[in-house]
């Protein structure tokens, strides 16, 4: 009973992970497309999702506690440790291959979710540099001015003197990340 136990609460952990990666996809469409309350909805989603895998590895771990404790084993006595001593009898081959598979989808959510902080890190330094260019060209026209005057700006007048519009946002940034 343990062991199916186990298999199914890693079986739902496996989902909610798979859940996760799927999320982390779409967050990563989102932020390329500028898309902010989508950005919204998901983060939302994945803190569900985050919430019910933290919910099932607390069941997970007083499930073995359980174990261990009826069957007089060490409390520090780690779950893989239970399926290579054979505890888990049958099931010990496809529980471990139920953890495995979950360890490959931790890894995939993890690098996806930092490709996507790469992303919003790269946006910032993008906005970063734009705003910077643009504040040096209003310095540059002040310090221009010849009768030490300063100088006055309307928005229309910086508008019409700064960079051309990007035509393909989600490109260029792909290109100054590469």
């Amino acid at each position: 009973m343990f062991a199916e136990k186990i298999a199914s609460i890693l079986q739902q952990m496996s989902q909610l992970y798979e859940r996760l990666l799927e999320l982390s996809r779409q967050k990563k469409e989102a932020i390329l497309s500028g898309n902010n309350d989508k950005l919204v909805e998901i983060t939302g989603l994945e803190e569900k999702a985050a919430t019910e895998i933290e919910k099932c590895e607390k069941i997970r771990q007083h499930a073995v506690s359980l174990y261990l404790d009826t069957n007089a084993l060490p409390p520090a006595t780690k779950f893989s440790e239970l399926i290579a001593r054979g505890h888990l009898g049958d099931k010990s081959s496809q529980l471990a291959e139920l953890r495995a598979n979950m360890l490959v989808l931790l890894k995939k959510v993890k690098d996806a979710n930092d490709e996507n902080i790469a992303l919003i890190a790269s946006s910032r330094a993008v906005i970063d540099a734009t705003l910077s260019f643009i504040k040096s060209k209003i310095i540059q026209k002040h310090q221009a001015t010849t009768n030490g005057q300063a100088a006055t700006y309307s928005k229309k007048s910086i508008s019409n003197q700064s960079i051309s519009p990007v035509t393909n946002s989600g490109q260029s940034l792909i290109n100054f990340i590469a």
